[in-house]
């Protein structure tokens, strides 16, 4: 079974996300999981303020593996994406994502 949030059901903005588990898993504020462990992702894209733009291209694709009895952060993977028709990011979203070029 596969279940899958949206990011902002599991963080705000830059919220450090094992810490925030690791924090809430001490407090007793989270059930026993069945599950083996959870992969969270978090893709940022292409943007432009007050723009819809078409098509809008992942620029970065980060996941955390975390172990789900523990609730620790097992593992990382992050990338980073070239988009193909924004090759160059807006100053609206180099400052939403913190994403540099």
């Amino acid at each position: 079974m596969l279940r899958v949030l949206h990011g902002t059901q599991l963080m705000k903005q830059s919220y450090n996300v094992s810490h925030a588990v690791q924090n809430s898993w001490q407090y007793g504020k989270y059930l026993k999981q069945s599950y083996d462990f959870f992969l969270v992702l978090d893709f940022e894209a292409t943007c432009e303020r007050n723009v819809k733009l078409d098509p809008q291209e992942i620029i970065e694709f980060p996941c955390l593996k975390i172990n789900g009895k523990t609730m620790i952060e097992e593992k990382t993977f992050h990338r980073y994406v070239k988009p193909r028709y924004s090759p160059v990011l807006s100053p609206f979203c180099v400052e939403l994502t913190g994403i540099l070029q």
